[in-house]
């Protein structure tokens, strides 16, 4: 899934597996935490869309799943 949005683009990916509970969509960037879905934790994945002005995050899909989305800066000013 691909969108824009007020000088953003943004990304998303959802998957059809057993889902995240709240307290681990509360702690799934921070550092050192690691449930099944381990390859996405880290401090350093969070960080890295925000160092460039854009956000990830990760939402509970419906009815089961994750949506692991980040959002990027457009730059108005290149063409490609």
């Amino acid at each position: 899934m691909t969108w824009p949005t007020g000088g953003m683009v943004g990304r998303g990916v959802q998957d059809s597996g057993p889902g995240l509970d709240a307290a681990s969509l509360e702690r799934i960037f921070q550092a050192f935490y690691t449930p099944n879905l381990a390859v996405w934790g880290g401090a350093y994945r969070s960080t890295a869309p925000s160092s460039y002005g854009g956000r990830l995050w990760a939402t509970a899909g419906s009815p089961k799943g994750a949506i692991f989305r980040f959002t990027l800066p457009v730059d108005q000013d290149s063409t490609l």
